[in-house]
């Protein structure tokens, strides 16, 4: 193998990247070196073989053999081989780079020319290509972040060349580098503070940053009226839905802010925003108790993956993304469509873990499970040492629920064990006592049917549907029956 990086990254292209990753090679520009020729036969070798590391064509001495004869390949040195193959990863990464980051580089292409045209101190070149830029920029629909700041970064080269080289041009302004700086910093700041306030939520955390850091940018974002922009203003919005749930016309008006400024949000922030949409409108259904909302929010879900937002990079999908999608579609009786779901995201789609295959098990095992399959779900079990321990605690738990259905003697020593990894693990102490109090629940229950003890099972039912913290709470609901 004449470079592990090298046969993995090519290994990695799509037939068209390959395609275009030999044209690049091929390009006197970028392979001007006295061994072109040896470079590209080289890739050509390696593409031939589907870049697998494992081919006997690829092993480094018979490498060395083809394009260094004259001298013996030695496994205690480095070869010729080795710096021939070094030279052409540098070439593929010199691609990789061009292919990443060729939409950002059409975008900065105005930027680079009036700079050049700024050297030149050509004020004809110069106004020529501003001009340009502005209309194309005032006639997309789609503004973010970055596009402000690009917007700002122009403009102040506009004010600069003007007092260099044009001084009684009346074509830039630094009030316009401030408004466009300020529209890319309140959209990225507006952001981040519902996303820091989400994620303090779900991890119950008391992080104090993100309420102080919301709280501010909520305050300020009114002031500056020259800095509101489409997608800020629904970030703000959303800032709001969040700290007042209990505001159904506040939550009215962001719905319909959504469906009526989608054209305008770019791609990339409206994943974002429709995760906070999706969050609210289940919050506003269960605080609402209105259960025709119900049928409803199923069909959000199923729209919103049709869609590709619960997509990271085309059809990868984040594991907590997969663990929600699934345990919603089990919670709503919808088996046909995680079935299809898995299908959709196998193992080698799943991203945030490096143990893809037992979280697929794991999200089958709970299919099962809900069908009523108990032994084919317990044979789908792995245990791992999960990057989060709630998937690890995950198996327990449809261990635990697999014995209560099937009357199992082991349901004691498995209740023991995860009282016994709970107790032991760092979390937050809303999840310790959500986890802890399942257990204790779920041991009353067993006992207090077994001695039929109605009183004390009626106290057990007030436990479960109180505010306690508490997890599986409609499945604690169902076994009381």
């Amino acid at each position: 193998m004449p470079n592990g990086k090298l046969l993995e990254v090519i290994a990695y292209l799509d037939s068209k990247q390959r395609r275009k990753l030999i044209q690049f090679v091929q390009s006197p520009y970028f392979n001007n070196r006295s061994n072109a020729e040896e470079l590209v036969e080289l890739l050509e070798i390696i593409l031939k073989h589907d870049a697998a590391a494992g081919h006997q064509a690829l092993q480094k001495e018979n490498l060395q053999a083809h394009f260094f004869p004259e001298t013996p390949y030695s496994a205690k040195i480095k070869n010729e081989i080795d710096a021939l193959a070094s030279r052409l990863n540098k070439l593929v990464e010199q691609f990789i780079i061009q292919e990443e980051l060729e939409t950002e580089i059409e975008k900065r292409s105005a930027y680079g020319l009036a700079r050049f045209f700024e050297k030149m101190g050509n004020p004809v070149r110069f106004w020529s290509v501003l001009r340009k830029f502005r209309k194309d920029w005032e006639s997309e629909l789609q503004h973010d972040s970055n596009d402000y700041l690009l917007r700002s970064q122009i403009e102040e080269l506009a004010v600069s060349f003007a007092a260099a080289y044009d001084p009684n041009s009346k074509q830039s302004s630094l009030q316009e580098v401030d408004t466009f700086l300020d529209q890319g910093f309140f959209t990225k700041k507006l952001e981040l503070g519902i996303i820091l306030s989400y994620s303090r939520l779900y991890q119950h955390s008391d992080d104090h940053y993100a309420n102080q850091f919301s709280e501010y940018i909520e305050q300020t974002y009114p002031k500056y009226q020259s800095a509101q922009t489409t997608t800020a203003d629904i970030y703000y919005l959303a800032l709001q839905v969040f700290h007042h749930p209990e505001d159904e016309q506040l939550f009215s008006t962001f719905e319909r802010m959504i469906q009526e400024k989608e054209a305008f949000i770019p791609e990339k922030e409206i994943n974002n925003i429709q995760t906070f949409y999706r969050y609210f409108y289940g919050r506003h259904y269960k605080l609402s108790g209105n259960t025709s909302l119900s049928a409803k929010l199923v069909a959000l879900y199923k729209e919103h993956l049709a869609r590709g937002y619960f997509f990271f990079t085309g059809d990868k999908m984040f594991i907590n993304t997969l663990k929600l999608l699934i345990n919603f579609g089990l919670k709503q009786r919808e088996l046909n469509w995680v079935e299809q779901l898995l299908e959709q995201v196998p193992p080698s789609k799943i991203l945030g873990t490096k143990y893809p295959e037992e979280i697929h098990s794991l999200c089958v095992a709970e299919l099962l499970f809900t069908k009523g399959e108990y032994e084919a779900a317990e044979k789908m079990i792995i245990y791992r040492l999960f990057e989060d321990i709630n998937f690890s605690l995950s198996c327990d738990i449809l261990l635990i629920k697999i014995y209560v259905a099937t009357d199992d003697d082991l349901l004691e020593s498995r209740l023991r064990a995860m009282e016994l990894k709970v107790r032991r693990t760092g979390m937050s102490e809303f999840d310790k006592k959500s986890y802890l109090h399942f257990i204790s629940i779920t041991r009353q229950v067993q006992k207090y049917k077994w001695l039929k003890d109605s009183g004390k099972l009626q106290e057990l039912t007030e436990k479960i549907n109180s505010d306690m913290p508490l997890i599986q709470r409609e499945w604690l609901r169902g076994i009381m029956v």
